[in-house]
């Protein structure tokens, strides 16, 4: 499925045709055709036009979606261009750690790298939590000067750890 699909607009009780998932879900009336040819069941085959139960067309586009869903390992990213998972050269791995909150109480992270078959720039989201056990792992390198710092600091390479205390005091100061 190249366009995601809002599945909670289809009301499990309700019947469907052809064109009324068209338009429902914004697509072409042939890949709504394409559907049945690739396994959702109209109420009767031979009947004229197709009628679509509401939850069996939910229960199709689930499995649909889950088929090309790709679970990745730790290290891996996947990768728009070749269209699949791979890894990231080691030089050019970095991290950015937010203010957003998770909610389990985790930082939001986001992971930086270039794929290793075709230099792609590739991302892949994440938590603090799993930063630190890539880190533990020697995946990433830790946090140090440079631009693998935290993104609520200045990217000043000049500094390490400082506090956003700190920062703000010096900026006070300059002005």
């Amino acid at each position: 499925m190249s366009k995601k699909i809002n599945i909670s607009l289809i009301k499990s009780r309700k019947v469907y045709t052809n064109q009324s998932l068209a338009e429902l879900f914004f697509v072409h009336i042939r890949t709504v055709q394409l559907w049945k040819k690739e396994g959702m069941k109209p109420l009767e085959e031979n009947a004229r036009p197709h009628l679509y139960l509401g939850f069996v067309v939910k229960e199709f586009l689930r499995k649909k979606c889950k088929s090309s869903k790709k679970k990745l390992e730790l290290h891996q990213f996947y990768c728009v261009k070749c269209r699949k998972e791979t890894i990231s050269k080691p030089e050019k791995l970095r991290y950015v750690i937010t203010d957003k909150n998770l909610g389990n109480g985790n930082k939001h992270a986001k992971i930086f790298g270039n794929c290793k078959k075709c230099g792609t720039g590739i991302f892949r989201f994440a938590s603090d939590k799993i930063i630190n056990k890539m880190i533990s792992l020697k995946i990433l390198d830790e946090e140090g000067t440079g631009l693998m710092s935290n993104s609520s600091l200045p990217l000043n390479t000049d500094i390490s750890r400082v506090s956003k205390k700190q920062i703000n005091e010096q900026l006070t100061l300059n002005f």
